[in-house]
């Protein structure tokens, strides 16, 4: 529990805007089955939360020049609004994707790109954009294609599987949220070694443990086959026999096999 305060909290000690609302999302938005009424709940705090933290005065000096605003002065148009340059960097992606709109620029492509318009800065701080750039639309599409199906692989794990590994699938599923949404302000697959450390993890932690599962139950259905009084006969066969046994007289069952007293 302690470690989970300390990875919530971290974000907001730092003032990492991206990681304060990727936090914010997870719980709320999480894949794991919730009532609505606990989901509304978990939607409501956050809220309430986010509002308390935007208002400190840490997030206030990160967040405007001024060292204080409002959410009303949340809009691109504002020049207190401090964005570190990536404004200016996304609107000129922005408009250099349509020269190349379906296989993109080229593999890093964007680099060379955000240096000559910055004179330093290398890359965007934006990955969506960023794919977008260099492999085009095609490139981005498989990349959400690949998430989504990591998502509902994971998802599928969930569903079939019951204590520790049920809540570690349904813990890794849901880290693709705030990993999609980190993605929108900063570099991180391009930081591996920073970012997605305990998230394919937690991956790696659920198939494993899966596997072993799954490996173990075909073990011993192979040294414990089902007892027979187990098998479910097959309804045909037992309809057959029964018609079958309804043709056969009485008197003659009696003649051909007498009570074993009378033999």
């Amino acid at each position: 529990m302690r470690v989970c305060i300390a990875c919530v909290g971290l974000p907001v000690f730092a003032a990492a805007r991206a990681g304060i609302v990727a936090n914010a999302v997870s719980l709320p938005l999480v894949l794991a089955p919730l009532k609505p009424k606990l989901r509304l709940a978990c939607m409501a705090a956050m809220l309430l939360a986010g509002f308390a933290v935007f208002h400190t005065s840490r997030v206030q000096q990160k967040m405007f020049y001024s060292g204080h605003g409002d959410l009303t002065d949340l809009r691109w148009d504002n020049p207190d609004l401090e964005t570190s340059g990536r404004a200016h960097i996304w609107a000129a992606l922005a408009e250099s994707i349509p020269e190349a709109p379906w296989f993109g620029h080229g593999a890093n492509a964007s680099e060379s790109y955000v240096i000559a318009l910055t004179g330093g800065i290398a890359h965007p701080h934006n990955d969506w954009l960023r794919i977008a750039y260099d492999y085009g639309l095609l490139g981005t599409a498989l990349l959400l294609v690949t998430l989504i199906a990591q998502i509902r692989h994971t998802l599928g794990i969930a569903r079939q599987s019951t204590g520790p590994i049920r809540l570690c699938a349904y813990a890794a599923a849901s880290t693709f949220i705030p990993f999609a949404f980190y993605m929108l302000t900063d570099n991180i697959l391009l930081y591996a070694a920073f970012f997605g450390n305990l998230q394919f993890a937690l991956l790696g932690l659920t198939y494993s443990a899966y596997s072993q599962r799954t490996q173990t139950a075909t073990r011993r259905g192979r040294l414990f086959p089902p007892a027979i009084g187990s098998l479910r006969p097959d309804p045909r066969s037992v309809r057959s026999c029964t018609a079958r046994a309804s043709t056969i007289p009485t008197s003659t069952a009696l003649v051909d096999h007498p009570p074993r007293g009378q033999r």
